[in-house]
């Protein structure tokens, strides 16, 4: 109904307008609109993630450095999207001490023996990644651990100690627990005063785009960490980075967005992929109705516009340009080098898509993008989202409306995204 309803619209501004060339097709438009205009045609700017994970082993400890964790029950939040429901018992065992382990910022070494199977070393390279999939309130999760062994017994321990360099209080938590303490105190304090507003709306969806809009306009894209330089910040890669100091790059946007869902109602978690040869992170989302996936990175543009383009799509539509890292199996012997996801389900729902929830799709090209900005204007709006539903492209419309109008009306600018057929025009 809804696209026989479109189209009856298109014809109908074709016959009223007649067989108008594009010049006076504008000038009907321009009687709404009337001043400067801005052109730019950009793509969605490159992202870069962090490194790998990293697990490392040693082969000597003191006895004296030696502590012993006994397992606690795991609450979990996220059940639907929960990597600790992927993990063998045994494993989630082995979870549930190494999350105490770092909930206390321990530095010593753990033994886990009775909690590993004879591929340890698999074991904890799986519990760690399942541990950064789950907890992003923990801003100060390790990205590294160490699987120790000693040479002629047969005790394991994990440590989240630097082995290999300087020992002190902070290990590979990066903090101490005093300036942990403190950095607390502002990201509750962040976090709350999103969530508290978030949870005014009535529907998981409407909660769901609030937090991602809130993200894309509330932080920067962090491109000196993306590159790996020595002046990189290590709360790029965290929440806290993203919500307290409004720097992240994909990590942290991740992170954020998975954390405040949590704290909405909405089971949300991590993916890991690539973009054009970059490592990659994202989010897969459950807002009540299905599965989609959800990429905040992409859709903060570089433009300081906030763009849908990657909310709430489907795996065929991510594709286009996302590579998803391998899926994990239980079968796998895991040692170090690889890169595996928990989450790539095939997400096929779309009914919670940004474009079919907002009907923004358009089905033409031109006469019904005129017609969907002049509705916008009516409606007391101040910008309008389009995107393409056929083969056609919207690049004709934004070729009239920004390339040829030559400041006639008062649209601020025009954005046109090739890659995506995207349009965004305000005023």
């Amino acid at each position: 109904m809804k696209r026989f309803f479109a189209a009856s619209i298109s014809i109908l501004f074709i016959l009223l307008c007649g067989c108008k060339s594009p010049a006076e097709l504008l000038s009907d438009f321009n009687e709404k609109f009337g001043s400067d205009i801005s052109k730019t045609y950009s793509h969605i700017g490159e992202m870069i993630s962090d490194a790998i994970p990293n697990v490392v082993e040693k082969n000597s400890i003191k006895e004296s450095e030696i502590v012993v964790i006994l397992p606690e029950s795991v609450s979990v939040k996220n059940s639907k999207l929960s990597a600790y429901n992927k993990l063998s018992g045994r494993q989630r065992k082995l979870y549930s001490i190494m999350l105490a382990a770092v909930r206390n910022m321990v530095l010593k070494d753990i033994d886990v023996t009775e909690y590993v199977s004879e591929n340890g070393f698999s074991d904890s390279i799986v519990v760690h990644r399942a541990l950064l999939c789950d907890n992003p309130e923990i801003f100060w999760m390790p990205k590294k651990i160490s699987f120790l062994s000693v040479k002629g017994k047969e005790n394991k321990y994990i440590a989240f100690k630097d082995y290999y360099g300087k020992n002190d209080d902070k290990g590979f938590y990066g903090i101490t627990k005093a300036q942990k303490d403190k950095m607390q105190e502002a990201f509750n304090a962040a976090v709350n005063k999103v969530v508290s507003q978030a949870r005014r709306l009535n529907s998981s969806f409407e909660r769901e785009l609030y937090l991602h809009d809130y993200l894309c306009k509330n932080i920067v894209y962090d491109k000196e960490s993306a590159g790996n330089s020595k002046n990189s910040n290590p709360n790029s890669i965290t929440a806290y980075g993203a919500l307290v100091e409004g720097k992240a790059i994909c990590e942290g946007y991740a992170k954020a967005m998975q954390l405040l869902c949590h704290k909405c109602g909405i089971p949300c978690n991590l993916v890991f992929g690539e973009h054009e040869g970059v490592s990659h992170m994202w989010n897969i989302v459950n807002p009540g109705d299905g599965l989609y996936y959800v990429d905040t990175t992409f859709d903060d543009a570089s433009n300081k516009q906030t763009l849908h383009v990657y909310f709430n799509v489907t795996k065929a539509a991510l594709i286009k340009d996302h590579i998803f890292d391998t899926g994990f199996s239980k079968d796998t012997v895991y040692n170090g080098s690889e890169t595996f996801n928990f989450f790539s389900d095939d997400c096929k729902s779309t009914f919670s898509n940004y474009y079919e929830r907002n009907e923004a799709y358009i089905d033409e090209d031109c006469a019904l993008a005129l017609c969907a900005i002049s509705d916008a204007k009516d409606e007391g709006k101040s910008s309008v989202e389009l995107k393409n539903r056929t083969n056609r492209s919207l690049k004709s419309a934004f070729n009239l409306l920004c390339r040829k109008s030559q400041g006639t009306h008062s649209l601020k600018y025009c954005l046109y995204y090739e890659d995506n057929d995207v349009l965004i025009v305000v005023w």
